[in-house]
């Protein structure tokens, strides 16, 4: 962890990510060189496209991966939704090696019993990822993130005004011209945003659920499956 820098020096939110993001990386290393070792291939799934350019290039290629552990790494590229669900579906039977999950889907596999926590003492930099971004069962930690997840409203400055607030998504002005995430992809993070512009709360997702629903059934809302799909969406205008 030498060079990584001390989370007291992390006074901006940039160092605070690339922090946060630096100590996943060894993170990732340390927790699978033992499976990596006894295994011909080395695989892991996340999202393709974009982000999964951008995850190959982090933990497999600038790390020199396959080299150092004598390993093939293998992506397995689909929506982080579909891999979770193969995950407690072979539950016992690994189907990967790793997986990028967003934290919903890590509790979900945690409260099945289909992962593995840290094991501490190959793992001695998870106390430089800060406790906000890592989660734990019984004392016993198995998620740490390597991107911190914000949510804000993108629109083309060509053609639309800068909105005041989510609520804006709403306005006839915009029919047929919003594009909100898939649920499958990160959409269950954002409906939570979202419930509680509408004044729901974790315990009452109601109020999301009606405005989304009338989102995209009165103001035709596109479904935007991933980054990719989106970058696109603004390229068509």
């Amino acid at each position: 962890m030498k060079d990584v820098p001390s989370l007291a020096q992390a006074v901006t939110r940039r160092r605070f990510v690339q922090t946060a993001a630096a100590s996943a990386i060894m993170l990732a290393e340390a927790g699978g060189a033992r499976r990596a070792r006894a295994e011909d291939k080395f695989i892991y799934a996340s999202t393709g496209g974009s982000w999964g350019d951008g995850v190959k290039s982090s933990f497999v290629a600038k790390t020199d991966f396959e080299k150092r552990f004598k390993v093939t790494a293998a992506h397995a590229a689909q929506v982080e939704s579909v891999a979770a669900s193969k995950i407690i579906a072979s539950c016992g039977t690994p189907t990967y090696t790793v997986s990028t999950h967003g934290q919903a889907e890590a509790v979900l596999l945690a409260d099945a019993g289909c992962i593995q926590p840290y094991n501490l003492a190959q793992v001695p930099n998870l106390k430089d990822i800060p406790r906000e971004l890592t989660l734990e069962q019984k004392g016993a930690p198995y998620y740490g993130a390597y991107v911190f997840l914000m949510w804000a409203l993108t629109w083309n400055t060509k053609l639309a005004k800068k909105p005041a607030s989510y609520k804006d998504l709403w306005s006839k002005e915009y029919k047929g011209k919003i594009a909100i995430p898939a649920y499958g992809w990160y959409g269950v993070y954002w409906l939570h945003a979202v419930n509680k512009v509408f004044g729901g709360s974790e315990e009452n997702v109601a109020p999301g659920m009606g405005a989304l629903a009338e989102l995209v059934q009165k103001n035709d809302a596109i479904i935007m499956e991933n980054v990719d799909h989106g970058m696109k969406l603004f390229q068509r205008e």
